[in-house]
């Protein structure tokens, strides 16, 4: 969509206006989901993640400044309702880094493989803390810049690189223990 168009409709929803706000939901929809299924890692979680953070972006959208791009502020209330959404309903699991990287560009498997292992990474990443969790999917999953990291956790360099670190290692050691699981369990 280009800027000046959804500037505009930023405003008109901002001043009340729901066709407005319905249209800026239909575009950026789909990246609502997506981002808030990397977090909880479950499709249902994901859909009343996106649509937690729909409302609360329709309520507080007087106060958005254009300073930030839409989508970016939309990210930040998308992560924090997710994590919100997974201290309530308490989803936590466990997982393995690299290998899984480099599965998902290697495989010869199918889509559906690819979704499957994308959906483990994210259920997985839910175990992590919140800080290291939103570090890992925007840097490593969505593959966010340190600095849009940054306007979107409000953590600095320092942090990131610190969380990043030890979210790596953490996923390393839970896919590790996944895979072992999965190779002694039945199927």
């Amino acid at each position: 969509m280009p800027p000046d168009r959804e500037s505009d409709l930023i405003r008109r929803a901002a001043a009340g206006d729901t066709r407005a706000f319905r249209e800026l939901v239909e575009n950026h929809q789909q990246f609502a989901y997506a981002v808030a299924f990397r977090f909880t890692g479950h499709r249902d979680d994901a859909k009343d993640v996106a649509q937690e953070a729909f409302v609360k972006l329709w309520k507080n959208l007087n106060r958005y400044r254009d300073t930030v791009k839409l989508s970016t502020w939309l990210y930040t209330i998308i992560m924090n309702q997710a994590f919100d959404h997974l201290k309530s309903s308490h989803r936590r699991a466990s997982s393995r880094m690299e290998e899984v990287q480099d599965q998902m560009i290697l495989s010869d498997g199918g889509e559906h493989e690819r979704l499957e292992l994308l959906e483990t990474i994210s259920r997985l990443s839910a175990t992590l803390t919140p800080k290291q969790q939103s570090v890992f999917v925007l840097r490593d999953l969505e593959g966010l810049e340190p600095d849009e990291v940054s306007a979107i956790t409000g953590q600095d360099a320092a942090q990131i690189k610190s969380n990043l670190y030890y979210a790596r290692l953490a996923m390393r050691e839970k896919l590790e223990r996944f895979y072992q699981e999965s190779k002694t369990t039945p199927t």
